[in-house]
């Protein structure tokens, strides 16, 4: 016993100092710090905590990654030959067109003209999947990070087996770890295998693997939603496939996504396929990609990001939407836990005259990012910023509105784990309707918030301010 308690108070001292500079070289001042304090207090189930969460291991994914695109960028550039909108013009929308063409995927991050685009929520989303997965000739393809053993899942399930026995080749690609363990909401097991006996191919993003986990951190997620029926309709946004109150003790959640027809399916039927080709290798025989016919007037732009060990592509497009906003911003996440780069734009914004607006939710299925969020707004309200916390359901839509003429709808959080280690996806959209649905939709999320008033956030309970500020002494690691 002494014996242990020696070579304990030994690691106390040994294990922090040792891990200065290892954790100091692999991350940003304001994270190493952040997890050295966790070490500090408790060195070893914080250093086991840094090993598996903490230490960005990636294995080389570039080769991978050419090789997907060896395969793909063939049908990309078909896509884009035929339907590549026109350069932008120099107004706020046009700057953020360009900057995700540039730093995003530049081949499936191109314009393109030709969509029809309609703007869902909850049921509306279900409802309009079940027909199109009913309606489907040849393929039905979906990547969700979260699919539920739960009436939804029963009836989405229910559609694809139906699909797979007449003939349409149908995908199921379910990333999150959680939905192959067996008991609890996200029990997925048992529905698997029935689909698969219907003809259905199941698959698991990412899943444990104790070979490629030694050489990558566990927690990286694949959080894309994507639905791609034909290649000729998409589906992406917020919302997983699950009932409406899955994992709630009351209410519900609250969710936006977008439907798309028309040649940009096809490009986010190809990155689907990458996905798909990550895991499984590129196979002999790609699939084809064909360009579908235009189905109306809207230009979307798609926005896909990995984790790389580096600031993704979801990031930069967002900081920089928010230094060209020019008259107003909002945002609408379910949860906010920004950098210090993404924290001084929204300042700055709201410095310049630009009207910020953040709608959060006033209580998320997370309390510790609830926590934190709050200790953000003592740094955002004194700018100016106005913070409204929905209270009606579970908000979980992740959208941004700019000057009421760009949107973005997706799957990436306004928080550092989208920003810096998810794989997301989202689409930016400029058509009238989309633009007026999605400002409608944010109007009736106002009318169901509380404003955040500055001065009785500065009375709030000093009990509450000191959870809230060391909640946040955390937000790098979240």
């Amino acid at each position: 016993m002494d014996l242990l308690s020696t070579l304990y108070g030994v690691a106390e001292i040994v294990v922090p100092i040792g891990a200065i500079p290892f954790v100091a070289r692999h991350h940003r001042p304001h994270v190493a710090i952040g997890w050295l304090v966790l070490i500090a207090f408790l060195p070893v189930l914080g250093l086991a905590a840094y090993v598996h969460f903490g230490w960005l291991r990636l294995r080389n994914r570039r080769g991978e990654l050419d090789a997907v695109a060896r395969a793909l960028d063939p049908a990309r550039d078909a896509i884009i030959e035929r339907f590549q909108g026109d350069d932008p013009s120099g107004d706020a929308e046009g700057e953020v067109r360009r900057l995700t063409h540039r730093i995003g995927w530049r081949r499936a991050s191109t314009p393109l003209r030709g969509n029809r685009v309609q703007v869902l929520e909850t049921d509306a989303f279900i409802d309009a999947l079940l027909r199109d997965i009913e309606s489907a000739e040849e393929s039905a393809e979906l990547l969700y990070y979260l699919f539920v053993d739960d009436g939804v899942g029963r009836r989405v399930a229910a559609a694809l087996g139906a699909a797979a026995r007449r003939g349409v080749r149908c995908r199921l690609l379910v990333g999150s770890i959680s939905a192959w363990l067996e008991g609890g909401r996200s029990a997925f097991r048992e529905l698997a295998a029935e689909l698969e006996e219907a003809g259905v191919e199941v698959a698991p993003l990412r899943p444990l693997n104790p070979v490629r986990d030694r050489i990558e951190r566990i927690d990286l997620r694949n959080h894309r939603k994507i639905a791609v029926l034909d290649g000729r309709v998409a589906y992406v946004g917020s919302q997983n496939i699950h009932e409406a109150d899955s994992g709630l003790e009351d209410g519900a959640w609250v969710q936006l996504n977008a439907r798309i027809e028309g040649p940009a399916a096809a490009m986010l039927r190809s990155l689907f396929l990458a996905d798909l080709y990550l895991e499984r290798g590129v196979p002999d025989a790609v699939a084809d990609i064909a360009p579908p016919r235009e189905a109306g007037d809207a230009l979307v732009q798609v926005i896909g990001s990995r984790h790389t060990g580096r600031a993704s592509e979801l990031r930069r497009v967002f900081v920089g939407a928010i230094h060209q906003a020019r008259s107003r911003l909002t945002i609408c996440s379910p949860y906010f836990v920004p950098d210090e780069a993404t924290l001084l734009a929204l300042g700055i914004a709201s410095q310049r005259g630009v009207d910020v607006r953040l709608i959060l939710p006033e209580k998320s299925d997370k309390w510790y990012v609830d926590a934190t969020a709050r200790a953000f707004f003592d740094e955002i309200v004194p700018d100016g910023i106005r913070v409204f916390l929905h209270g009606q359901g579970t908000l979980h839509t992740k959208a941004m509105l700019l000057d009421d003429e760009l949107a973005y709808v997706g799957s990436g959080n306004f928080d550092r784990r989208s920003m810096f280690l998810d794989d997301e996806l989202g689409v930016l959209l400029s058509d009238a309707d989309s633009i007026d649905a999605i400002r409608a939709t944010f109007e009736r999320y106002v009318d169901e918030s509380r404003l955040i008033d500055p001065v009785a956030w500065a009375d709030r309970s000093k009990v509450q301010q000191y959870v809230d500020h060391c909640c946040k002494l955390l937000s790098p690691m979240l």
